[in-house]
């Protein structure tokens, strides 16, 4: 598992998590947050991984940074920013569906 997709769905699970508490009408329950979240957030940094080309993988280090032993805090802050918007925009669409079915 790389580097990248860890971070997205990581910052999904949080993006869908706080989208949950701050909006109760979106919120589908924690488990539920949890679980768009996770998705929406995977799905964000793979679409991002796929329209830059996987040019904003933080698990590739550029060759200076590389030398240095260091990781692209850029690339890291953007992957978790994607995912973190793919999370609670996953989690607000379910949300929604949930209240138009009535469930809610």
């Amino acid at each position: 598992m790389s580097l990248s997709l860890i971070i997205s769905v990581v910052s999904g699970l949080v993006g869908g998590n706080v989208i949950g508490m701050v909006s109760k009408g979106l919120s589908m329950g924690g488990m539920g947050n949890t679980i768009a979240g996770a998705l929406g957030g995977a799905g964000a940094g793979g679409l991002l991984g796929g329209l830059t080309g996987g040019a904003i993988d933080p698990s590739v280090a550029s060759d200076a940074a590389a030398t240095a032993g260091s990781m692209d805090i850029m690339g890291m802050l953007k992957t978790a920013g994607m995912g973190a918007v793919g999370g609670g925009a996953l989690t607000g669409i379910g949300g929604v569906l949930k209240s138009l079915t009535g469930r809610g």
